[in-house]
C-alpha cells in the first residue's frame, strides 16, 4: 500500500490531513484495510506518481465493493474538489478516467453512442450511484469545464466525462466548441468533435462535421471518426466514402483510454454504433442493413485475427485458450460489431421467428457470427439466442 505523507501537528502529535482531505469526515475510513482519507491525502499532496498510484488503489477498492453497501456516493465531492486543485501534481486525468469507468459500470441504461455496455449482472450495478455522481458533476459543471484548459490527457478525460453526463446545458456546447476551435492538440480536437457532434445530435441542432474536421487527414482513426460524426449528424448525407471509412475503422485496434476513452478505447465500437444510428435515421430496410453488417463483421474478424494473441491456460489436465483482448476488456472487436449488428437487425419490438424464416441477407450475416464462434452476451436481450445454435445452420 502507498505510504502517504504525514504532517505531524505540534499539539496533537497525530496525522493531520492537508487541504481538501482535512474536511473529509471519518466515515470515509470504512470498515476495511483501505484508509480512503490517507489515499485522498496522497492524491492531493504527493508527487504525480504517488497521486496516480493512490487513485488506482482507491478506485480498485471502490470497484470491488458490493454495490448495495457502497459508500462511494460520498466520495464524489472530495474527488471533484481534488480536480479543482491548482498548481499541484494531482493525477487529474487518472481520477477522471476511473470516475467515468465507475459511472459506466453502474449504468443500467446506456447512451446509444460512446459507451460499451457492461456485461456484469444487474445485481452488481448501482444506477443510484451513477445518478448521484451525475447530479454532483452537473452541479459543478463550471469547474469541470475549466479542466478543458489543462493538459491533453486531462482535457480528453473531461470531454468524455461531459459526454457521459448526457447534459443538454448549453455551457457544455460552448465549452466543447471553444476547445475544439483553439486547441493545438489533434487528440483533444478529435475527442472534442465527437462529443460536440453527439451533443448537437441529441439537442437537435444542425451541424456539419465535415467542415469542422477540415482537410483530409493521414491518420486512419481521424478519418474514421470523421465518418462517425457524419453518421451521427441528422440532416447530413452519409456519402459512400464515409461508409468505406467506417469499414476501415472497424479494423482498428483498441487504443489507450487516456487518449481515446470512447467505448473503452474501441474505435470499432464507435464505428458500429454510428452505422447503426445512421441506418435507422436513413430508413434502411433489414436486408440492406444485413448485407452491410455481414461485410463489416467479416472485415473485423480478419483484422482481429491478424493482431490478437491467444493465451493458453492449464486447467488440471486440460488446456483452455482465451483471446487476450477479451481477457483485458471483456469485449473484443468482433463481439462489439456482432452486438451492434444484432441490435440493428432485431431490436425493433417484433417477435423473432426461426432461422429459416429470416431473409437471405440476415441468414448470411448470422452464419458469419456462428461460424466464427463470436460470443454474443446480449443475444437473449435481443431475442435471438435461439438463432445462434450451430444446429440451426444445417438448414
Amino acid at each position: 500500500m502507498i505510504k502517504p505523507r504525514r504532517h505531524v501537528g505540534a499539539s496533537s502529535g497525530g496525522l493531520e490531513l492537508m487541504g481538501i482531505t482535512s474536511r473529509v469526515d471519518m466515515y470515509f475510513t470504512f470498515d476495511s484495510a483501505v484508509n480512503l482519507q490517507e489515499l485522498l491525502c496522497v492524491m492531493e499532496n504527493g508527487t504525480w506518481e504517488q497521486s496516480s498510484e493512490a487513485v488506482q488503489e482507491c478506485f480498485d477498492f471502490l470497484s470491488m465493493e458490493e454495490a448495495s453497501e457502497s459508500k462511494a456516493t460520498y466520495l464524489v465531492h472530495p474527488l471533484l474538489d481534488l480536480l479543482c486543485v491548482r498548481n499541484k501534481s494531482v493525477a487529474k486525468a487518472n481520477v477522471l478516467n476511473r470516475m467515468t469507468g465507475l459511472m459506466v459500470q453502474d449504468m443500467d441504461i446506456y447512451p446509444d453512442f460512446g459507451v460499451t455496455p457492461s456485461i456484469a449482472a444487474a445485481s452488481q450495478q448501482s444506477s443510484c450511484r451513477y445518478q448521484v455522481w451525475r447530479t454532483a458533476m452537473i452541479e459543478r459543471l463550471d469547474d469541470l469545464l475549466v479542466l478543458l484548459e489543462e493538459d491533453e490527457a486531462t482535457a480528453v478525460q473531461t470531454i468524455y466525462a461531459l459526454h457521459l453526463l448526457q447534459c443538454e446545458d448549453e455551457r457544455v456546447e460552448a465549452g466543447l466548441l471553444e476547445t475544439t476551435l483553439h486547441t493545438k492538440s489533434a487528440r483533444i480536437r478529435l475527442n472534442g468533435l465527437l462529443a460536440l457532434t453527439d451533443w448537437r445530435r441529441r439537442a437537435g441542432k444542425p451541424y456539419n462535421p465535415a467542415i469542422a474536421f477540415g482537410q483530409a487527414h493521414s491518420d486512419a482513426l481521424y478519418e474514421a471518426m470523421r465518418a462517425v460524426c457524419m453518421c451521427l449528424t441528422a440532416g447530413q448525407q452519409v456519402r459512400a466514402h464515409d461508409w468505406s471509412h467506417l469499414l476501415r475503422g472497424v479494423e482498428l485496434p483498441r487504443i489507450d483510454r487516456m487518449t481515446f476513452p470512447w467505448a473503452d478505447g474501441s474505435p470499432a465500437a464507435c464505428c458500429a454504433q454510428a452505422a447503426r444510428i445512421a441506418m435507422t435515421r436513413m430508413g434502411w430496410e433489414r436486408d440492406q442493413r444485413a448485407w452491410w453488417w455481414k461485410e463489416c463483421l467479416s472485415e473485423t474478424v480478419k483484422a482481429h485475427r491478424l493482431r490478437s494473441r491467444t493465451i493458453t491456460w492449464e486447467c488440471g489436465q486440460a488446456e483452455v485458450q482465451w483471446d487476450e483482448e477479451w481477457l483485458q476488456w471483456n469485449w473484443n472487436g468482433p463481439m462489439l460489431i456482432a452486438d451492434n449488428m444484432l441490435q440493428s437487425l432485431f431490436l425493433d419490438g417484433e417477435a423473432v421467428g426461426a432461422f429459416h424464416e429470416q431473409c437471405t441477407a440476415v441468414r448470411e450475416a448470422l452464419k458469419v457470427l456462428a461460424h466464427q464462434q463470436i460470443e454474443s452476451p446480449n443475444a437473449s436481450k435481443y431475442g435471438v439466442k435461439h438463432l445462434l445454435y450451430p444446429l440451426n445452420f444445417k438448414v
